[in-house]
């Protein structure tokens, strides 16, 4: 179910998705940034602020989608060709996931009070 349902995503907080090839954000309540990943970690393609109702592909060999609070991704200066270190939390399973990302610097409060 990914983040349908939250109201945002609070700073340095993201959803790593693994396999993933493309997004889509039909019925979220808030944009995002969407960075691609091959199985190395190296950021394939970038999508900055993508608005609910959309659908972004990440390409032939992208295996990872990593969402972010909007406006990360240029905070944190990621663009394609970076390679990016991706560490799961103790427990995480084998799927889609919420993550702690250290290059995932200050993004935007939550100003709705708590998410599900």
């Amino acid at each position: 179910m990914g983040l349908l349902g939250r109201r945002c995503l609070d700073p340095g907080e993201g959803l790593l998705l693994a396999p993933c090839s493309a997004i889509h954000t039909f019925f979220m309540r808030f944009p995002l940034d969407v960075a691609f990943l091959d199985r190395t970690g190296l950021v394939l393609k970038t999508a900055s602020a993508v608005p609910p109702f959309r659908m972004v592909m990440g390409g032939p060999h992208a295996r990872i989608a990593l969402e972010l609070p909007a406006g990360t991704l240029a905070r944190a200066g990621a663009a394609p060709g970076h390679r990016l270190a991706l560490h799961a939390p103790a427990g995480a399973d084998d799927g889609a996931h919420r993550c702690r990302c250290a290059r995932a610097l200050m993004g935007n409060a939550c100003q709705e009070g708590p998410h599900a």
